[in-house]
């Protein structure tokens, strides 16, 4: 009799722990399963979102690209006084240009010492020295394509947002440095673009060259500041990547 109690009663825990170890056992399942789902979904977002930035910044720059690359066809193989001979032609048009473009902020044609021959902000351009800019002395020893520079606050008199140039050499017909032509371009663009697509709290969206400077982030951190460098790439300083 006791050892059909014992029994029935260990039978009884036994039936107990199953009651709480098992629906236990099918909630944590279950929860690794809604986890796992949520983890991937999120992996799937991210990535999708990383391709629009990239997809966005990559036109940003192609249309930049193009813009020096048109204003460097009408001036090629003029010389200085040539250049300025067309000034106002060229200012009017420039300022064309620079309007018709979300991304850029004003378009310069500066000669081998730095000096402005016709920008797209005022004319006649206003004679200062650009020649310490990193997007000027980038393409003083060689021919070095587009460069990329870092964000700078405009030089006095002239005023507005911080930017950062994009910018390539003007070449004499003998391959000699003959000054640069330059865009400048908003990294509020960028960031604009990049609070638009932010879905998420705690997301954010950055772009960056490859040497670590970020050019733009939204959230913002700071223009300017410098992070480690990406995924490993040796590309010249100067280009850049994105991160999301």
């Amino acid at each position: 009799m006791i050892r059909e109690q014992r029994d029935s009663i260990r039978l009884l825990q036994g039936a107990l722990i199953a009651a709480i170890v098992l629906p236990l056992a099918l909630f944590l399942y279950a929860a690794w399963l809604v986890y796992s789902d949520t983890q991937l979904t999120a992996d799937r977002q991210i990535e999708r979102t990383t391709d629009v930035i990239n997809e966005h910044a990559l036109k940003a720059f192609e249309s930049v690209e193009r813009t020096v690359a048109q204003i460097n066809e009408m001036v090629r193989d003029l010389s200085d006084a040539e250049v300025k001979g067309q000034d106002i032609e060229l200012h009017r048009r420039l300022e064309r240009m620079a309007e018709e473009s979300t991304e850029i902020k004003s378009l310069w044609i500066f000669d081998r010492n730095g000096r402005a021959l016709v920008n797209s902000l005022a004319y006649p351009a206003i004679d200062i020295d650009f020649s310490d800019r990193d997007y000027f002395k980038a393409h003083v020893a060689k021919d070095i394509g587009h460069y990329v520079g870092s964000v700078l606050h405009p030089r006095p008199p002239y005023g507005g947002a911080p930017f950062f140039g994009v910018s390539r050499r003007r070449a004499l017909k003998d391959g000699q440095f003959n000054g640069v032509i330059q865009a400048s371009v908003l990294p509020e663009y960028f960031e604009g673009f990049y609070q638009k697509i932010a879905r998420e709290p705690g997301s954010y969206s950055s772009l960056i060259r490859d040497d670590g400077l970020l050019l733009a982030r939204f959230p913002p951190l700071g223009r300017g500041r410098s992070i480690s460098r990406c995924c490993g790439s040796r590309r010249p300083e100067g280009h850049f990547s994105f991160g999301a």
